[in-house]
């Protein structure tokens, strides 16, 4: 009886650590290159409005023929260069609203 609760035991652990690594294991390979279907969700876009805008964005990419393949850091990247660009433009145009009104009065 004991001898088969210590086999259960050792069973159990071992199932969990197995889990464990493949959980790790896939996780790491999702999150290093995405499909144009991931990158969608991911960006929550449709897959059209993505794909028509890959080269027009500029959005970072390796294309094996007809295949898009993105990496998530240069993604991450991408849009914090995008987030920062548009607030540039934000205060650049505050800057020459103000610099307009004062040349008017």
């Amino acid at each position: 009886m004991l001898e088969e609760t210590i086999k259960e035991m050792v069973k159990a652990a071992v199932l969990e650590a197995l889990s464990e690594i493949e959980f790790t294991r896939t996780t790491e390979v999702n999150n290093d290159v995405m499909t144009t279907k991931q990158l969608a969700e991911y960006l929550q876009c449709s897959i059209p409005w993505l794909t028509k805008n890959i080269t027009k964005l500029n959005i970072p990419h390796r294309s094996m023929g007809k295949v898009y393949r993105f990496k998530k850091d240069e993604i991450d990247n991408w849009l914090a260069n995008r987030e920062q660009s548009k607030s540039n433009k934000i205060y650049r145009n505050s800057v020459i609203s103000k610099n307009t009104e004062m040349k008017i009065v």
